[in-house]
């Protein structure tokens, strides 16, 4: 669904040939014209769909080092964050279940 979404609001805009979410990286690739639109507009449309984002590279495959190392570890900080929001979980669980057993 979460994908879905994102792909139908910044493909509706006008010079958007298509747009392909990953999850596993946390990330958006989208095809235009860029006689039509820019990154910016685009950007805004995804805002506009409810979600928030930024432009990694300034043009097709113009990546720099920078921008790819931006987008690896996205998913590593975010990896992290859930990880620890799942042990407090885990822990807090386990402090109000252990008395009943040792009872």
């Amino acid at each position: 669904a979460y994908v879905g979404r994102v792909e139908r609001g910044v493909s509706k805009g006008i010079g958007v040939h298509s747009a392909a979410v990953s999850l596993a990286t946390n990330s958006c690739r989208v095809k235009f014209d860029g006689a039509v639109t820019d990154a910016e507009h685009i950007l805004e449309q995804l805002r506009a769909s409810g979600f928030d984002g930024r432009i990694l590279a300034g043009g097709t495959r113009a990546r720099t080092q920078e921008d790819l190392a931006q987008a690896r570890e996205a998913p590593k900080e975010m990896r992290q964050r859930e990880s620890a929001m799942w042990r407090g979980l885990f822990l807090r669980a386990l402090s109000l279940t252990l008395p009943a057993f040792l009872l």
